[in-house]
C-alpha cells in the first residue's frame, strides 16, 4: 500500500512539476539559440498564436476529462471559419456567433452518436472529422479560399488592448476564466470530474451520465467553432487549411498540462499551461529554423512523453 502511495505521489508530483520544467528549460534553450525570442514583439506573436489553441483546447479538456476524445475538432474549425467567412459580409461580427453555432451543433451530433450509438468517442469523432471536413470541401469548392472584409472583425482579432497584448488573446483569457469557473462551480464540472473517475459509480449515484456527455461535446464544438470564427476574422479568410495542426496540438497541451487520457482529474485551469508549452516550443522551433514535418514530430514525441507521465495504470482497462 504504502508503495502504491509513493508511486501516486511521484507521478502527480511529475505532472505538476514537468510542465514548468520543460517551459523554463525551452524558455533558456531557445533564448540562447535565438536573439529574437526574448523579446516583447516575440511574446506577442506567442500569445497571437496561442490564443486559438487555449480556446480549442479548453472545450477539449472537458472531453478528456469525461475519459472521451474529441478528433474531430480540426474540421469543426474548418467548418466554423467557413460559415463566419461566408456569413460576415451580411452579418458583420455577428458572424462569429454563427461560427459558435455551428459548432455546438457539430458537438451536438458527436454527442448523440457517441451516447444513442454505444460508440467509442475515438471511433465516432474521427468519422465526424471526415464527414464534416468533407462537407466543407464541397462547400468551398475544393481547395477555395473564401474572403471578406470586415474592420471591426480585424480588430476583434488583431487590435491589442496594451502593447504586446493582442485582443485575441483577452478574449482567450476570457474563457479560460469562464472554463475554470464552470470546472470547479457548477454542476456540469462536478459531473464531468465524476464520470472521468468512474462512469458506472457516477450511473449509480443517479448521474444522467449520457446527457452531461452531449453537454460536454456541445462545450468542445462550440470552442473549435469559436477558435474557427476568431483564426477567420484574423485573417479576413477562410480555407481547408485553417484546422492546420490544432488536433494534435491541443491534445498535446491538455495532456501536457496535466488532464490525463484516462479523465477524472486535472482540469481547464492546467491547460493553459500546457498551451503555453506547445506555444513556446513551436515559435521556438520555428525561430531557430526547424521544418514543419520535424515540428509534428517532435510534438508527437512530447504527446507520448506527457502520457507515460500522466496517465494512471490502474485506469487503463477504461480508457476510450
Amino acid at each position: 500500500m504504502r508503495l502504491l502511495e509513493s508511486t501516486t505521489d511521484r507521478a502527480r508530483l511529475m505532472t505538476n512539476v514537468a510542465p514548468i520544467a520543460s517551459l523554463v528549460l525551452m524558455v533558456i534553450v531557445f533564448s540562447i539559440g535565438s536573439e529574437v525570442f526574448f523579446t516583447p514583439q516575440n511574446f506577442d506573436n506567442i500569445l497571437r498564436q496561442s490564443a486559438a489553441l487555449l480556446i480549442v483546447a479548453l472545450g477539449g479538456t472537458f472531453v478528456i476529462l469525461i475519459g472521451s476524445i474529441d478528433l474531430s475538432v480540426a474540421a469543426v474549425i474548418v467548418f466554423g471559419a467557413m460559415m463566419t467567412a461566408m456569413t460576415a459580409p451580411f452579418l458583420g461580427p455577428a458572424a462569429i456567433f454563427v461560427g459558435m453555432a455551428i459548432g455546438v451543433a457539430w458537438g451536438l451530433v458527436n454527442g448523440l452518436l457517441l451516447v444513442l450509438g454505444k460508440l467509442p468517442s475515438f471511433m465516432v469523432t474521427l468519422g465526424m472529422h471526415s464527414v464534416i471536413l468533407g462537407i466543407s470541401l464541397i462547400l468551398l469548392g475544393g481547395g477555395n479560399t473564401i474572403d471578406f472584409d470586415n474592420e471591426l472583425m480585424r480588430k476583434a482579432a488583431t487590435a491589442q488592448v496594451v502593447p504586446h497584448v493582442p485582443l485575441i488573446a483577452v478574449w482567450a483569457f476570457a474563457v479560460y476564466a469562464i472554463c475554470v469557473l464552470v470546472a470547479f462551480r457548477s454542476r456540469l464540472g462536478r459531473f464531468a470530474f465524476a464520470i472521468g473517475g468512474g462512469e458506472r459509480v457516477s450511473q449509480l449515484s443517479g448521474v444522467a451520465v449520457g446527457r452531461y456527455k452531449v453537454y460536454i461535446f456541445m462545450l468542445s464544438g462550440l470552442f473549435a467553432g469559436l477558435g474557427g470564427a476568431l483564426l477567420a476574422a484574423r485573417s479576413q479568410s477562410a480555407n481547408q487549411e485553417m484546422g492546420g495542426t490544432f488536433m494534435l496540438d491541443s491534445i498535446a497541451a491538455i495532456v501536457m498540462g496535466g488532464t490525463p487520457l484516462t479523465g477524472g482529474v486535472g482540469g481547464p485551469h492546467r491547460t493553459l499551461l500546457g498551451v503555453l508549452v506547445i506555444g513556446v516550443l513551436g515559435n521556438g522551433l520555428v525561430l531557430m529554423g526547424v521544418g514543419a514535418y520535424e515540428q509534428i514530430a517532435i510534438k508527437g514525441v512530447v504527446i507520448v512523453a506527457a502520457v507515460a507521465l500522466t496517465i494512471s495504470r490502474s485506469k487503463l482497462s477504461v480508457l476510450k
